[in-house]
């Protein structure tokens, strides 16, 4: 991202031309690791564009079932505030949710790079939960009920709690269903969860072993 408004339609075009390295990257990534090591994909905003259409690139070609891999390419596919048109989203996700072990969606509804995403593609946005995409095989969070910062967009990586809940997703490969900071709700679309409560505090450390 070039960081400002007077430059998003470059960054759009990056971001497209960006799809099939991004695609040949994840393979080739795979192809060099041991099959039991995982791969989580964290995205962030117009980044959602880049990697869902990757993944679906690889999906539609077939190219990942003519590798010989028996397991999906990737283990965590967390979408974080995606200014993704919600046509586009709902017709790119179904392609990529088997590639995946689990998919999870953070979305907010006070989001102003979202909002004025909206305003300039005449579109609602994934990442706003005011229009909550609710779609099977993806656990959608809706982070409206948590405190945000000033834009209310780069929750994911300045939130204590979306902090927390994402670390129970990588570290702990945590459902929705067994983090108790989320609770359940229903929507005609489906079932989605929201923060009910603080998601607390994780303390960790990291051993590193010599050599």
């Amino acid at each position: 991202s070039q960081g400002g408004i007077d430059s998003y339609e470059e960054d759009e075009a990056i971001n497209y031309e960006s799809i099939e390295p991004f695609a040949e990257f994840l393979q080739t990534l795979r192809m060099s690791i041991p099959s039991d090591a995982r791969i989580h994909v964290v995205v962030h905003s117009m980044g959602n564009r880049m990697v869902l259409q990757g993944l679906r690139k690889i999906a539609v070609e077939g190219s990942w079932r003519n590798s010989g891999s028996t397991s999906p390419p990737v283990h965590n596919l967390v979408l974080c505030a995606p200014d993704v048109g919600l046509g586009d989203f709902k017709a790119w996700v179904p392609d990529v949710v088997p590639l995946c072990e689990r998919v999870t969606l953070y979305a907010n509804s006070s989001d102003t790079a979202l909002i004025a995403s909206k305003s300039l593609h005449a579109e609602p946005r994934a990442g706003d939960a005011r229009f909550l995409p609710v779609i099977d095989g993806v656990q959608t969070i809706d982070c409206s009920r948590i405190d945000m910062s000033f834009m209310g967009h780069s929750y994911y990586g300045s939130n204590p709690d979306v902090l927390t809940d994402l670390f129970t997703i990588l570290r702990e490969n945590a459902d929705a269903s067994q983090r108790p900071h989320l609770k359940r709700r229903w929507s005609r679309h489906g079932t989605y969860w929201e923060f009910a409560r603080s998601a607390g505090t994780i303390l960790c450390t990291w051993h590193f072993e010599d050599g």
